[in-house]
């Protein structure tokens, strides 16, 4: 891939990010899709690192979308497609990223213990990245399944921190 037409690709994705954020789910989705399209029509590109890192991206980005509109079976599906690329790819930051969308579909489909399962990968990627304050938000979600479950005890040493 030229840097050229990668830095195009990587420019799109922070559009789509920007609209996601901004709850411009559509839009998100048209440019995450377009970007997606895009790489794989260069077969050369698609089989590099980088090419991965934007593909990983992109299906992180449409995984998200799926996740806050309530698409729980689309966002698991987008997720498990993110895991394949990361590992591929080996790209933790993705897995890590994969990891925590699976648990939080998992915790609010009431899947806890699916949930705390997921969100312990994406805790221990975190980790192994030196990604703290990536680790310490995880933390957090599993700290308010505990809450949920009533172990309020648990739940707190998770809110805090100073588990695991």
């Amino acid at each position: 891939m030229m840097p050229q037409g990668q830095s195009h690709l990587e420019e799109q994705l922070k559009v789509a990010r920007e609209a996601k954020d901004k709850g411009s789910f559509a839009e998100a989705e048209q440019i995450t899709l377009e970007v997606l399209n895009a790489v794989a029509v260069k077969k050369e590109q698609s089989n590099t690192v980088e090419g991965g890192k934007i593909r990983s991206e992109a299906v992180f980005v449409l995984a998200e979308i799926e996740r806050l509109r309530g698409n729980h079976t689309d966002a698991l599906e987008y997720a498990d497609e993110l895991l394949n690329i990361a590992n591929n790819f080996q790209l933790l930051t993705y897995t890590a990223k994969a990891w925590n969308i699976k648990g939080l579909v998992q915790m609010k489909l009431g899947n806890f213990d699916k949930s705390l399962e997921y969100l312990s990968k994406a805790v221990s990627a975190h980790k192994d990245l030196k990604d703290e304050s990536g680790a310490g938000v995880i933390m957090g979600s599993i700290g308010n399944i505990y809450r949920n479950l009533g172990n309020y005890d648990l739940a707190l040493e998770y809110k805090i921190g100073r588990a695991h």
